[in-house]
């Protein structure tokens, strides 16, 4: 995998790509390039502006409006270019939502698609639209094709989406910048509800990991039983450290607590003990209950261990 801009916070990365691929000089030189983007904004046009304009490619670029997120400042600096007499051809359009059998169609695409003027060409398609985060900081996959046929095909798609694509105009692009200034906002909720969410869902993954790797109840039955094998009583307190120096739980892990508010750990641990104490079905008992909170292995808990057992379940009990 190869960075298609390198950079220690650049993430976007591009597979397939040939040793010594620069993008920037792919652009300069190229006879014709083709882009189609879900959204546009200026930050990733920056990245690409100087090296699409200061060649002569033939330049055709088809962006969709998703979520509001295609800045009309943009729209209306591309509009610019279209007009210079420098730039002869140089268009920019905008691809509206159609409607198949009664279904909303989104304009979804990420493709680059550059001929050379040897007649070789190549393209790129991934995750990444034609912003400073598609290029450059988000975490974005990509594949690169130089394949005749692959991109002939993509050229193909390119062509339909442009011809059913609407070229700019003054009026399209400031009834849209009503409809960019209203979503504002909202779409700044959504990012930081997003955001909230995404935290939650990381601490509770990491919870969820956390509960992963804690020893479960019938994990927990030989080493209990193997604790008490002195014969002698051992306090609750006492039992719960020592399986937890033995397992090496950390304080972080006993922060995830069971569906009765006890820490997961505690309560593997006391169904552990109440197995070994024959519980559910009245099973002979391994260990006693001796006082408020203390446990001593009985005659048939040693039978158990002179069995030798490698590890443990109800049904061995």
């Amino acid at each position: 995998m190869t960075k298609l801009y390198a950079g220690q916070t650049h993430h976007s990365e591009v597979a397939g790509v040939p040793k010594k691929f620069d993008l920037d000089t792919e652009l300069r030189t190229a006879e014709s390039i083709c882009i189609a983007t879900a959204f546009a904004r200026e930050s990733g046009w920056r990245i690409v502006r100087d090296a699409i304009l200061d060649g002569a490619a033939h330049v055709r670029i088809v962006t969709g409006l998703y979520c509001c997120h295609t800045q009309p400042e943009l729209l209306e600096e591309w509009q610019t270019i279209t007009g210079r007499v420098k730039r002869p051809h140089f268009e920019a359009r905008l691809h509206l939502h159609e409607t198949d059998l009664n279904q909303e169609l989104v304009f979804h695409p990420k493709v680059f698609i550059v001929s050379r003027p040897d007649r070789t060409c190549f393209a790129i398609v991934g995750s990444g639209n034609l912003t400073a985060g598609g290029l450059q900081t988000n975490v974005e996959c990509a594949l690169y094709t130089s394949e005749v046929a692959q991109v002939a095909d993509l050229r193909e798609w390119f062509e339909d989406a442009y011809e059913r694509s609407t070229p700019l105009s003054p009026q399209i692009i400031d009834d849209y910048r009503l409809t960019y200034e209203a979503a504002k906002l909202p779409n700044r909720k959504i990012q930081s509800m997003q955001l909230v969410a995404e935290k939650k869902l990381r601490k509770a993954a990491q919870n969820s990991k956390r509960v992963d790797t804690l020893p479960d109840s019938q994990t927990l039955l030989l080493p209990l039983l193997q604790l008490l094998a002195d014969d002698a009583e051992h306090s609750s307190k006492e039992i719960r450290e020592r399986i937890k120096v033995q397992f090496n739980i950390a304080p972080q892990q006993l922060i995830p607590k069971s569906r009765n508010g006890v820490p997961v750990f505690h309560h593997n641990l006391a169904l552990a003990l109440a197995y070994l104490q024959g519980a559910p079905h009245g099973r002979t008992a391994a260990i006693d209950k001796v006082g408020k909170e203390s446990y001593r292995i009985t005659q048939h808990g040693k039978a158990i261990l002179k069995r030798n057992p490698s590890a443990l379940t109800i049904k061995d009990l």
